[in-house]
Parts: C-alpha cells; sequence; structure tokens
C-alpha cells in the first residue's frame, strides 16, 4: 500500500493557494483565519506520528479511521494543499456502486466558480454537463498523481436527460465518474419539492433532512460564503438546477448557465493512507 506523504511543514494553505511554511509548535495552534487546518484531525495524524514513526511503506493513517466531519490534506499539482471533509464511509445505499470499502470526501472549500452546462444551452442533463465533463477530466488531472491514482471508479444515482422526468438510474445504470457533485438529498435536503431521489443521505449530513439553512452546507469562496452547485436538476423546468446558497439552505431556481461554485468529491479506498 502506498503512504500519501503530507509534508508537516507544508500542511497549511492560503485561499489563494500559497503555501504557507510554518513549525510543528505553529501548526498546532492554528486554528483560524484563512489557514485550513482542522486541529483535531492534525493531533491525531502527529500522535500517530510520534509511536509510530513516519517511515513510509505501509506506515501511515488508514482514511476510514478518520472520523466523519473531520478533515484531510490533499495535494494537488503543484504541491498546493487542499482541505477535504470525510463526509461518509461505504455504500450508502443500494442506488449506488462502487462505493463498498470506500470514503467520501468533499473539498471543504469552494474550488472556483463554473457554469453547469457551460453556457452552452440551459438544459438540466447532468450527465451531458460541461460541468461533469470538467470534473472528470482537467480537475481530475489537476490532482496529485499519487491522489489520482488511487481514486475509485464508482457509479452515482442521477435523473438521466434533461426536462422534469423525476425518475432515477441508479446501482448498474448509475452515472460512472471519478469525481462528482453531491445531489440534493446526499446533502440532507429530505424529500424536497421538485427535486428527484438521486441519493441517500450522506452521514455527515444526517439529521438535516430539509432544503432549509445549515451551517454543515456553507462553504467559501475566496473568504466568503458562496452559493455552490449540485448535480440534481429541478423537476419544475428543464432549465433549472438545484444549488446550496451561501448561507447553508438550497434553491432550485438556477440556470444552467447561471455561475456558482465548484466543491468537487470523490471516493478513496478505505485503507487508502495518509500521513505527514
Amino acid at each position: 500500500m502506498r503512504t500519501i506523504k503530507t509534508n508537516i511543514r507544508q500542511a497549511t494553505t492560503t485561499q489563494a493557494g500559497i503555501n504557507q511554511f510554518v513549525t510543528l509548535d505553529e501548526l498546532k495552534n492554528k486554528t483560524g483565519g484563512n489557514k485550513i487546518i482542522n486541529p483535531v484531525t492534525l493531533h491525531e495524524y502527529i500522535e500517530h506520528i510520534r509511536q509510530n514513526g513516519n517511515g513510509g511503506g505501509d506506515q501511515g493513517i488508514s482514511i476510514e479511521t478518520i472520523s466523519i466531519g473531520e478533515t484531510i490534506m490533499l495535494p494537488m499539482q503543484g504541491g498546493v494543499m487542499r482541505e477535504f471533509v470525510v463526509v461518509h464511509g461505504g455504500s450508502p445505499s443500494a442506488l449506488y456502486e462502487g462505493f463498498e470499502d470506500g470514503v467520501v470526501v468533499l473539498m471543504k472549500e469552494i474550488w472556483e466558480n463554473r457554469q453547469w452546462t457551460g453556457g452552452v444551452s440551459n438544459n438540466n442533463d447532468y450527465a451531458a454537463s460541461a460541468l461533469r465533463a470538467w470534473l472528470n477530466g482537467a480537475f481530475f488531472n489537476l490532482i496529485d498523481a499519487n491522489i489520482r491514482d488511487h481514486i475509485k471508479l464508482v457509479k452515482v444515482p442521477y435523473r438521466p436527460g434533461e426536462g422534469i422526468n423525476p425518475g432515477v438510474n441508479s446501482g448498474a445504470n448509475g452515472l460512472e465518474c471519478r469525481v462528482f457533485l453531491l445531489s440534493g438529498y446526499e446533502v440532507g435536503s429530505g424529500a424536497s419539492t421538485y427535486l428527484p431521489a438521486d441519493g441517500a443521505t450522506f452521514e455527515y449530513f444526517a439529521g438535516i433532512e430539509t432544503a432549509s439553512a445549515n451551517a454543515k452546507r456553507v462553504a467559501n469562496l475566496a473568504g466568503s460564503a458562496s452559493n455552490w452547485w449540485l448535480r440534481s436538476p429541478s423537476t419544475i423546468a428543464g432549465s433549472l438546477v438545484w444549488f446550496v446558497l451561501a448561507d447553508g439552505g438550497m434553491s432550485s431556481g438556477a440556470l444552467g448557465s447561471d455561475s456558482h461554485g465548484v466543491r468537487p468529491a470523490f471516493v478513496l479506498p478505505a485503507d487508502f493512507k495518509i500521513s505527514l
């Protein structure tokens, strides 16, 4: 098993993506500002290294041992570190394929703003969307190869085609991908009006089960809370898509040609090891 190493002197980053080099003592005390370090997870990393060393090989922490809601740092190309939230372990339900023995991670902050359809039209067909193509093409290739090579190929439930039909394809007929947007159900929306049942609630969002505002859904872009896309189409009109509002609420009123934030998610093997 390959151990992914995160240099302890490169474990913070600013919103602009510029590495900050700090000492271990400084890292232990960083909890605010624009430094994206989870002190609880960092403590676990440090304690593991203290007890077991950091010699590579099979040493490290299996991602399945990190609690739901905690964060890990993963490298993008060029060594820039980004923070990801552990949002689910294993398969959420029979609607999914390939999630078994996996852990779902979601980028904590918004990567950038993009159009869902790429501006070509306002249809709400996620499988044919420019955003899905970008996530599994250009963005996927921005992930460090040591991470990228381990991301699982999975199938997620989705509403096929465009329009207002609420029917969902799932299981073996789900949408094949490596990187995906979360759905309304996965972020705890429950059975909201005009939302297809394209998923099951992920553990991190369990207990919300409403489209009303919730802090767990809030994400920042350049330090400010912003809207971000879901993969769920609205079934009220063939041009509309669901998204999360800056306050953590949800809306089905976005045109596919609108520009909102992107929070990529993907599945890593449960025994994938990460260490400092």
